[in-house]
């Protein structure tokens, strides 16, 4: 028996359950949490300003590394770089607000940087 191969990867008729069910769940999560949707873009620049609580920023961080994989994992087609800076941006200012709780020495917040809300 000979295999055929395909460019844009192996496919199933599971993609027609799966995908559904991913975008489905994103549908959901993104009434609480907006910055979920799309390529990560506004989910960084969240971050990098700092316009939320340290809990949000926790759960965005697990809610859009989830979603990513289930995307992907789903058949989507899409990239990951952005996704990955969307994520990093997130955990740098997890990591950094921890820091100014913990250790205010190390990491002293400036007269212009304000306490996430």
């Amino acid at each position: 028996l000979e295999k055929t191969y395909h460019p844009e990867g192996p496919r199933s008729t599971r993609i027609l359950v799966l995908m559904p069910a991913a975008f489905f769940f994103l549908a959901l999560l993104s009434w609480k949490f907006p910055s979920l949707l799309g390529n990560g873009r506004a989910m960084a620049e969240v971050a990098i300003n700092r316009d939320r609580s340290l809990p949000f920023f926790i759960m965005l961080l697990f809610f859009k590394a989830f979603m990513t994989a289930a995307a992907i994992g789903s058949g989507a087609a899409g990239g990951t770089l952005t996704p990955s800076v969307a994520l990093g941006a997130t955990l740098g200012a997890i990591v950094g607000e921890f820091l100014q709780i913990v250790v205010p020495q190390i990491a002293p917040q400036n007269s212009n940087d304000d306490e996430m809300s």
